[in-house]
């Protein structure tokens, strides 16, 4: 019943979305293609267990101009067939170069994702990080909204479908010496195939020097537990100004970084998390600096206020101290270990049972003598 509720609840909320969409705003519909494997006709045997791929990421952006809903079709081929957050965000990266290139910077105010939940590729700790930065990264407010479980195909499957469907016919019909074998060349294929289709390419080098870029956040990056039960992420940008800081946030970070100054942590103890912790707290208290603490001057009476302390009088009616022996003496001294406490001490609330036990002791004692 869960399941059919969010996949009915996503689907609804896609379309109604694609109707609302206002002026600067930009829906995209992605997801990873099956891998697109390089074919020629009349190949020798070998080349069926050697052969190589490329990578397919279709994306459908939906727009609204002059009250009209329009798309335009993006796919980027890659040479990294491995499917990954960092290749999304690559990805991301070229998608909105090209939108900012076609519509103006300054038209582009936000972008809401719709993917599927695939934990590799996109659920998962980076690429949330990445939403956490995309303002900072592209100057550009984004959301992200993933599909119920098996229900995240789109007009992106299709559009990658039929690409890939036209380069393996194209392949078989060309001549030996113009095979599609390749990801540079099934990215020039495409370019000259399709009128309708914009393309990206990414090379090996593209993803090296991207993730080199990005490793330090990557690294520092914390797991959150139950984020697969949730569907819809958005990032609050302003987390980060201090000036928007509860005072109950700017007291911890204080705290923390008070901390971190006085006794710095050693290798063993920062942790991702710590170092995750660090960044906040200096994000909210960007100039926080450690004062020495101030002494308090002791307080210095002048001679006309100095004045001869006068002696205190002896209380009346006031029995000096004696020592146990006196007092026990002629008297009959019960004591009271309680077994259940290492150190024979009695709770405060089990001293009415130690009372109890204590009547009961003195009446058998006291008892024969009045009979």
């Amino acid at each position: 019943m869960r399941h059919d509720f969010l996949a009915r609840s996503q689907a609804s909320y896609f379309t109604d979305k694609k109707k609302s969409v206002e002026d600067g705003e930009f829906i995209v519909c992605l997801d990873f293609s099956e891998n697109y494997t390089f074919t020629v006709q009349n190949a020798i045997q070998s080349h069926h267990w050697n052969t190589s791929q490329a990578t397919i990421h279709p994306y459908v952006v939906y727009y609204r101009e002059n009250e009209e809903m329009k798309h335009i079709n993006y796919v980027v081929i890659s040479e990294k067939v491995s499917h990954d957050a960092s290749s999304v965000h690559l990805f991301n990266f070229k998608l909105i170069k090209f939108l900012k290139n076609k519509f103006g910077a300054d038209k582009i105010k936000k972008i809401s994702y719709f993917s599927d939940g695939a934990a590799s590729q996109y659920k998962n700790k980076y690429n949330f990080v990445n939403l956490i930065n995309h303002k900072k990264d592209f100057n550009v407010d984004a959301e992200w909204n993933f599909f119920a479980t098996s229900h995240g195909k789109g007009a992106c499957d299709g559009l990658a479908g039929s690409f890939k469907r036209q380069a393996f016919r194209a392949s078989l019909q060309r001549e030996s010496d113009k095979h599609i074998t390749n990801a540079t060349s099934l990215f020039e294929w495409g370019k000259n195939a399709f009128k309708k289709i914009n393309f990206g390419f990414c090379s090996q080098e593209d993803h090296d020097s991207h993730e080199k870029m990005f490793k330090l956040r990557y690294d520092r990056c914390v797991t959150i537990k139950n984020t697969r039960q949730y569907h819809h992420y958005r990032a609050l940008n302003n987390i980060q100004d201090p000036t928007k800081a509860r005072y109950a946030e700017r007291r911890r970070a204080a705290y923390l970084l008070r901390l971190v100054e006085l006794q710095p942590p050693t290798k063993e103890e920062l942790t991702k998390e710590l170092l995750a912790s660090i960044d906040c707290a200096r994000a909210v208290i960007p100039n926080f600096k450690l004062e020495p603490p101030v002494k308090a001057a002791k307080r210095q009476r002048s001679a006309e206020e100095a004045k001869p302390s006068a002696k205190r009088p002896k209380t009346k009616g006031v029995t000096p101290a004696k020592s146990f022996a006196e007092v026990a003496r002629d008297r009959i001294v019960i004591g009271v270990l309680d077994e259940g406490d290492p150190e024979g001490r009695i709770p405060r609330a089990q001293w009415k049972w130690v009372q109890a036990a204590l009547t009961n002791v003195a009446l058998r004692i006291f008892t024969p003598k009045f009979v």
